[in-house]
């Protein structure tokens, strides 16, 4: 360090030789210990009011004073002053108390920038005399109002002062307190608020006032005060607001805790404010504690199980004493009873974090300690209605339940914040939740507090169930995700509870289809399933007919059709018994879905055709407009059926109905369906349109699944109009929603789009990774169609990198799926495919066959993939030496769109610049007039001539 310039380096210098610490002159100046350390690191200057004490204190002469006083300010030369070099003999006259008293803080502050920041400047502000800092027990607001008034000394040159209301318990005792910590006796001649008022007038000064939640009475003397004096500024922690019209209420929030998504980022977690301040302390007890990743992964959990308390995590790093932080981890999940030794000269009430809040707790009137431990029992929060129907009984006309809550909220042991319809969601952190849980136990009310919890939210779920289908669906949706870890406690709770079962199976079966629009299916199988298994709830009830109907449907959904089979033949049981037509009806109906993996179609739709007769005999609109909906579907989905425009009909049948009558979810399945079928018949535009609307409808009715898989089918019109990009970002983003929430059958569809995209874009390796994901997804285990499709992708992907035996293996396997089920549009799909392969490998003669009969799948289904096939064949015709007859196919091949649907692989990425090479090779007269009459042709004609043995398109 420069000695000659060095301002800071002379003032430790004249300390050492006075003999004195940094504490000692810190003291005698009245600052904050770590101001004398930053101005001896140059750091920062003293103001003109300190530069005078430290004068006095460190005895510099009355003709050093004026070279010392400019030097301090930055505005003369230290080397003008003598520098010590031996102690200084004459003991340290101790100035009188320097006007600011502060506690030395026990340790280093961590954090809170933030929250400095805003106090300061709130304080900084002439109009702002009063911010209190309000908070529950353990939020750090103490630390917090002394490093701000740290870091306001300067502004308050006459003195800032702390004063501690811990030990006092009489109101009357507030202003007399104020005085002795200014260093003031009382006097018998004045009263204390005058002698108060005399002393601070015409004085620039701060009091920092602590613990003021006990004192709430003596608010009104603190108004007093400062309407009587006008420099003054007030900054008070306090777990409850003052209620007074000067205040400005800061509520001091939890640390900033790490976020899940770094987990596997040690820097982003270590930068948090709660990690910081876990391993400060836990340095402080075990110096040169070095973690690992895992190590900080721990500690991170560690403070979000905390809830980000600084208390709470300052006495768990007390703990890495005797345990690492992943052996903390395992411990930490009941932290009242962990977390039960703090510092010795820590005030009582913050030794242990159970006493922090029984300090608050005690606080509490009656009635609001007694709504305190009901709300131990909501998970994750509540609403106004849920608080009010647990605390019904302590409402009374003078002050209802959500009064009571409004001063839990006031007192910071609540918490509020707005929700998605505007109304407030209230929550406890998670160890006040522990605490009132504890209490509710030991008053003997905890059995009785969770069964009423489950009986509100079976009631939720029932008044919810019959909005899912309409245009209310998405404030119900809304509700019941916001409430969906109370659901869980509901459940869970009947699960566990003998005689509780009833309540979980009305839930179970009132939101079943919650799970469906969530895209929670899994989840919600796996509670339905868990509940109906139970022998408390076996007897042939409504109640269980319906949780039957709901666990079959998403069994079914998920092609588990062994697992649904067995609940529809339970239904079909309770139905007989209790002589219950509309059962019956939902039992057809769910049988005749079977249509869409497997056998003959013709008995599935039978059954969907009786019930829909039965729906119309009770005059069920709803079961009419499914029934025919399903029907619609099975005749226009299923490979093997000569009935699209049968099947177009009724499905824009059902959607007439279902607009007519507000059932979002018909709605939505029927352009679904519909925009499918346009897109398999090459209408683009429509299809669109049609998916746009269903995702709208979706996303304004909050239904997460016909959202998410409108925009799957979207992706594959973008690949059907080559548009790769956009069909890459549409996959993607439903790829991150069905992992996020295991949905197997938009992860399928998601895979398979990206491999077909990769396959597209020409890398093969790519393609094939994202199509063994696929294939080990359960969901395309139990469907069968989907299993072709993907193999027959995955053969065109080997061809594409030259591997064709494998090609022919992997089409030949799909082939033999799609014939297991007379799947006519994966049959016309792999044979085109193969006929392509056959003509590489030169065998001209299989590859005609295998046009031949896809191009008459086709024409059954009447879709577009003829072109391809129409390509296939003018090769064939060239490689024969027949370029007349090539230029004919060709001619009409590119007229019916060959190479512009990239939505299925068997459309190659070669068929369009096949044709344009095709064009430049028989560029002559004769045969560019080949070209035009092939192009001419009609796409009944071309397949009249296709189909057509030994003539037109025959190649033999």
């Amino acid at each position: 360090m420069n000695t000659t310039d060095s301002f800071g380096y002379w003032l430790r210098r004249r300390r050492l030789a006075r003999g004195l610490t940094q504490r000692e002159l810190a003291d005698m100046v009245g600052c904050a210990p770590v101001t004398v350390r930053k101005l001896e690191a140059d750091e920062r200057r003293p103001s003109a009011q300190l530069a005078t004490r430290l004068a006095e204190a460190l005895a510099v002469t009355t003709a050093e004073r004026e070279t010392f006083l400019r030097a301090a300010r930055g505005i003369g030369r230290v080397d003008r002053l003598p520098l010590v070099t031996e102690p200084l003999n004459t003991p340290p006259a101790l100035a009188p108390p320097g006007p600011h008293r502060l506690p030395a803080p026990p340790n280093a502050f961590v954090g809170r920038a933030a929250e400095i920041a805003a106090v300061w400047s709130l304080l900084h502000n002439p109009s702002t005399r009063l911010v209190s800092l309000t908070g529950p027990g353990g939020t750090g607001k103490t630390r917090l109002a002394l490093q701000v008034a740290t870091e306001l000394i300067e502004q308050f040159p006459d003195g800032v002062c702390f004063v501690d209301l811990a030990p006092l318990g009489d109101p009357s005792r507030l202003i007399p307190t104020i005085l002795a910590a200014l260093g003031l006796r009382e006097r018998a001649d004045i009263d204390s608020h005058s002698q108060l008022v005399a002393y601070l007038r015409g004085r620039r000064r701060l009091l920092v006032i602590d613990n003021f939640e006990q004192l709430l009475e003596a608010g009104p003397q603190l108004g007093a005060l400062l309407a009587a004096v006008p420099n003054l500024s007030l900054l008070v922690t306090s777990r409850f607001p003052l209620r007074l019209q000067a205040e400005h209420e800061f509520p001091v929030p939890p640390l900033g805790l790490p976020d899940k998504a770094d987990e596997g980022n040690p820097e982003a977690l270590a930068a948090t404010e709660a990690v910081q301040l876990f391993l400060a302390r836990a340095r402080a007890t075990r110096p040169g504690l070095h973690l690992k990743d895992s190590g900080l992964q721990a500690v991170a959990a560690i403070c979000r199980a905390l809830d980000g308390l600084p208390l709470a995590i300052e006495l768990a790093a007390a703990r890495v004493r005797i345990f690492t932080p992943e052996a903390l981890l395992q411990r930490i999940s009941r932290p009242l009873e962990l977390l039960v030794e703090g510092a010795r000269d820590a005030p009582a009430r913050q030794r242990t974090l159970r006493a922090t809040i029984d300090w608050s707790y005690s606080l509490l009137a009656p009635d609001e300690q007694a709504l305190f431990r009901r709300l131990g029992a909501f998970v994750g929060g509540f609403d106004l209605e849920a608080a009010e129907t647990l605390g019904a009984d302590l409402a009374t006309h003078e002050r209802p339940v959500q009064d009571i809550l409004a001063a839990l909220v006031e007192r910071h042991l609540v918490r509020s914040s707005p929700g998605l319809d505007g109304l407030p969601r209230f929550s406890l952190l998670e160890t006040l939740r522990e605490y009132a849980q504890e209490l509710a136990t030991a008053a003997g009310e905890w059995p009785e507090l969770r069964a009423r919890h489950a009986a509100y939210y079976a009631d939720l779920g029932e008044r919810a169930a019959p909005h899912f289908h309409d245009f209310e669906s998405r404030s119900w949706i809304n509700r019941l995700e916001a409430d969906l870890d109370n659901v869980r406690a509901a459940l869970a709770w009947s699960t566990e509870t003998p005689g509780g079962r009833g309540l979980g199976l009305a839930l179970a079966g009132a939101i079943w289809w919650f799970w469906e629009l969530q895209g929670r299916r899994r989840e919600g199988r796996t509670w339905t399933e868990q509940i109906l298994r139970d022998p408390e709830v076996a007897a042939p009830t409504r109640e269980r007919a319906r949780a039957l109907y709901g666990g079959a449907y998403m069994a079914s959904q998920e092609h588990d059709y062994t697992g649904s089979d067995l609940l529809v033949e339970e239904l079909a049981a309770i139905g007989s018994q209790l002589g219950n037509r509309h059962i019956e009806a939902l039992v057809l109906l769910e049988l005749g879905a079977g249509v869409r993996v497997v056998g003959d179609p013709a008995p599935w739709l039978a059954k969907l055709r009786r019930s829909l007769a039965i729906f119309r005999e009770l005059g069920d609109e709803n079961g009419i407009t499914m029934a025919i909906f399903e029907i619609g579907y099975t005749l226009i989905s299923y490979g093997s059926l000569a009935y699209p425009e049968e099947g177009q009909a009724h499905l824009e049948e059902a959607l007439r109905r279902a607009r007519a009558r507000g059932d979002t979810n018909v709605v939505t399945m029927s352009l679904f369906k519909l925009g499918g079928n346009a897109l398999d018949r090459g209408d683009l535009e429509r299809a669109e349109a049609l998916l746009e609307e269903a995702r709208q409808i979706g996303t304004t009715g909050g239904d997460l699944r016909s959202t998410m898989h409108a925009t799957g089918l979207l992706g594959f019109v973008a690949l059907a109009r080559g548009d790769l990009t956009l069909a890459e970002a549409i996959f993607t983003e439903l790829l991150e929603y069905a992992r996020r929430l295991g949905e197997l059958i938009e992860l399928d569809h998601a895979l398979g789009g990206l491999a077909l995209v990769a396959y597209w874009r020409g890398d093969p390796h790519a393609g094939d990774l994202l199509i063994a994901e696929a294939l080990a997804n359960p969901f395309v285990h139990a469907y069968p169609p989907r299993q072709g499709w993907l193999l027959g992708l995955r053969g065109a992907l080997a061809e594409q990198r030259g591997d064709l035996a494998s090609a022919e293996a992997l089409l030949h396997e799909s082939l033999a799926l799609y014939q297991s089920i007379t799947h006519t549009r994966g049959l016309a799909a792999t044979r085109a495919r193969q006929g392509h392969l056959r003509h590489r490998t030169g065998d001209l003669a299989g590859a005609e066959a295998a046009f031949r009969e896809s191009i008459a799948h086709y024409h059954e289904l009447g879709w577009f993939g003829v072109a391809t096939c129409l390509i296939g064949f003018a090769a064939l015709a060239e490689a024969r030496g027949a370029p007349e007859h090539a230029a004919r196919l060709w001619g009409a091949a590119e007229a019916m769109g060959a190479g512009s649907r990239p939505d299925w692989p068997d459309c190659r990425p070669d068929d369009a610049p096949q044709v344009a090479a095709a064009r430049t090779r028989l560029a002559t007269p004769e045969l560019a007039a080949a070209w035009a009459a092939g192009a001419a042709l009609t796409a009944a004609e071309v397949v009249a001539e296709a189909l057509a043995e030994g003539e037109g398109f025959g190649l033999r």
